[in-house]
């Protein structure tokens, strides 16, 4: 398989009755040729956020009817091809983040080329990071530009 920068797939319910875990499963088999190192999901029902990852393909992540028991009528997900960090579960995508006692999820294709850097930056500063890849960087990014609880960011702002 042709590999290429991750992909992903983002999926909304505006009648907020649908389970779109299914249709994201459908739609990261469609960009399985963008990564196989590892597949994840992350879906919400507007009170808590569900995220399921794995090692592997796809079908093999999600197998068994696994989206079947992930509900939410909004989310993301991701298939993975690294290429800043290591391959490994840890560094699977979406990344889930509490921040203020609220959750959010976080998945990126592509690099920031000044990462390494970014993150000694911030490591200096206290920040600690559980990965290697640079998407970590982005809730450190959020948090320090807009302040508050994630429920009361506002889309214009990030």
């Amino acid at each position: 398989m042709l590999m290429e920068n991750c992909g992903l797939f983002a999926a909304y319910s505006k009648s907020q009755k649908y389970n779109v875990s299914g249709r994201i499963v459908e739609g990261l088999l469609a960009l399985q040729h963008r990564g196989q190192e590892s597949a994840g999901i992350s879906v919400s029902d507007g009170t808590k956020i569900t995220t399921y990852k794995g090692k592997g393909v796809v079908n093999r992540v999600f197998g068994g009817g696994v989206s079947k028991k992930i509900n939410g009528y909004f989310g993301i997900g991701h298939v993975r091809y690294s290429t800043k960090g290591v391959s490994n579960f840890t560094n699977a995508q979406p990344l889930t983040i509490k921040y203020k006692n609220e959750f959010f999820s976080i998945a990126h294709n592509g690099q920031i080329e000044n990462g390494p850097e970014m993150k000694e930056k911030y490591e200096e500063q206290g920040s600690i990071f559980m990965t290697t890849t640079d998407t970590e960087l982005f809730p450190h990014l959020l948090v320090k530009k807009l302040k508050g609880s994630p429920s009361s960011w506002k889309s214009e702002e990030i």
